[in-house]
């Protein structure tokens, strides 16, 4: 008899001690300011709670199932409430509505289906009552005959019957491939919307303990992996007088599981994984990079270096690939297959985007507009007559590095005309930011050897090969342009072949490579001939190739 009083008495005090404990409570939380990485994002969800005097224990849902639990972060507005514990889990019994994008899709889907379901029952039908005149096609079976008027009656009804049955197969089918059709274009949409149907949540379960029954604000911070940007550039000028107009946008692409529904959002360079270690400085090695030349036929290139001086490429060296490491994630297939590898400044920057946005969880790039600014530039053209007759009009833009841009793609506009894609490289030591703004049709240039005085002579043992080119440049605009024109000599490392610069009319001879550079002014309205004439003196045994060729590509007949 003791023993059962012990056994309830224990039972009655599980029961004392459960009733004091209030039961979990539901707090639904919603996306309020989300912080996008270049890879990751930071979800901010907020939520008001009335908490009661006492210990108790918070449920906020509608979290992304994406949350890393290492990153998260519980706050709370009343400093005297305090957090007994926090954990996270996944709820697959509550999912997270499609948006409403994907619910017309879905639901025009399902409807087409239905009717695909219809056909196919109907269809069925109509097959199965085929096979069964077919199979019924006997009179009056085989013991009596059967009068001519009731085979002709049977006749006309099995007739008129199966000719009924196949319209209305044709009929059904048609309607069926029709919906069917309807159906493979929608499935394609979903495809295309990158549509995760109804997926799980997270939920943050929070046990506090509050002195009072009072009102306060919680705050739930946490990362998820399948968010990202990237810069994407206007640079616009409507002439060589105006200023250049740098349009900084950004792509957002959100594949987290959740809409972020008329969030604040805020563009961050820094490392969403990045401990709480202090940081610890590395060697820097230079190394040995030879520069090559700048590529002026591409929309972007560096700016123009010395020759003799320059001998590293600082930007080709800022991270070495042994030092190169990248987190591999486990990602759906939603996510942008490719990723980039790009270089930015070792001190973090953070771009705060004024208006809010919608940016739906369906792994599309979304345009947010970051910033425009009015950098002052320098125009030059650009000309290589021995390639191509036509003037590049040169950008020389300044100030950009004070603009905490992020290397990425440009479209670059000139005059209201779209010019083409270009890339700017903020890893540049250079303060100058050298764009190319198209062909400008109003400088007009002609290059044509000059054949009364170009001539071979014979000597002796050898030959004497003199050239002569005269290119005539016009400036056709109501302004004065500088033109940066590059031509050329050949060179020799044979030393039976000699090469002789006759006249160059003032160019700039870069003897290890044989350009040679020419600054021309030029006034409006004004031409401007130069002359360039070099003699190549060989061995008469000797065929020596008197023009630079390039290789085509022709039809063979």
């Amino acid at each position: 008899m003791k023993y059962y009083l012990s056994f309830f008495q224990a039972i009655l005090c599980c029961y004392i001690t459960l009733a004091q404990d209030e039961p979990s409570r539901q707090v639904p939380s919603h996306v309020h300011d989300v912080v996008v990485h270049m890879a990751g994002a930071e979800l901010h969800h907020t939520a008001t709670v009335r908490l009661t005097a006492g210990k108790q224990e918070l449920v906020f849902s509608g979290l992304s199932h994406q949350l890393e639990e290492h990153t998260l972060l519980v706050d709370i507005q009343k400093k005297d409430v305090t957090i007994l514990s926090v954990t996270s889990r996944t709820n697959y019994m509550d999912p997270i509505k499609n948006n409403d994008r994907i619910m017309r899709v879905q639901d025009s889907l399902n409807l087409h289906k239905d009717k695909i379901e219809f056909y196919d029952t109907r269809i069925n039908g109509l097959v199965k009552e085929k096979d069964l005149l077919y199979k019924n096609e006997s009179i009056g079976g085989t013991s009596q005959g059967v009068a001519v008027s009731e085979i002709a009656k049977a006749a006309d009804f099995f007739r008129q019957r199966i000719w009924d049955i196949e319209d209305e197969l044709i009929r059904y089918r048609k309607l069926k491939a029709e919906h069917h059709s309807k159906r493979q274009q929608l499935d394609l949409q979903l495809n295309e919307l990158n549509a995760t149907y109804n997926p799980p949540t997270s939920e943050v379960r929070i046990v506090v303990m509050s002195p009072t029954a009072t009102e306060t604000n919680f705050s739930i911070k946490y990362q998820v992996p399948e968010a990202g940007w990237a810069p994407k550039y206007d640079v616009r000028s409507e002439g060589i007088t105006q200023p250049v107009e740098l349009i900084y946008r950004a792509n957002i692409y959100n594949n987290s599981g959740l809409d972020w529904e008329n969030v604040h959002l805020k563009l961050s360079t820094a490392d969403p994984n990045q401990g709480a270690e202090k940081p610890n400085l590395e060697s820097w090695d230079l190394g040995e990079v030879t520069l090559e030349e700048p590529n002026y036929n591409s929309p972007v290139y560096k700016s123009e270096y010395d020759k003799e001086d320059s001998r590293v490429d600082l930007n080709a060296v800022m991270i070495t690939s042994k030092d190169l490491k990248i987190k591999q994630r486990n990602t759906s297939s939603l996510v942008p297959s490719s990723m980039e590898v790009i270089e930015v400044a070792e001190l973090s920057a953070e771009f705060n985007i004024p208006q809010p946005y919608t940016i739906l969880s369906d792994a599309k790039p979304y345009i947010v507009e970051v910033s425009k600014h009015q950098l002052q530039a320098k125009y030059e053209h650009f000309c290589v007559p021995k390639m191509d007759v036509d003037a590049f009009l040169i950008a020389k833009v300044s100030g950009w590095t004070a603009l905490n841009l992020v290397s990425g793609k440009a479209s670059v506009y000139y005059g209201g005309a779209y010019l083409g894609d270009s890339y700017i490289n903020t890893a540049s030591v250079e303060d100058t930011l050298v764009l190319s703004m198209g062909r400008d049709k109003k400088i007009t240039i002609t290059r044509m050897k000059k054949t009364e005085e170009s001539k071979k002579i014979n000597s002796g043992n050898g030959v004497k090969e003199r050239f002569v080119f005269e290119t005539t440049i016009r400036n056709n605009r109501e302004v004065p342009v500088t033109i940066n024109m590059e031509d050329q000599v050949p060179i020799s490392t044979d030393k039976e072949i000699q090469i002789t610069e006759d006249n160059l009319s003032g160019g700039n001879l870069d003897k290890y490579s044989g350009k040679v550079n020419y600054i021309v002014l030029l006034q409006p309205g004004e031409s401007k001939k130069i002359t360039m004439a070099y003699t190549v003196k060989s061995p008469r045994n000797r065929a020596i190739r008197g023009s630079k060729n390039v290789r085509r590509a022709r039809a063979k007949f």
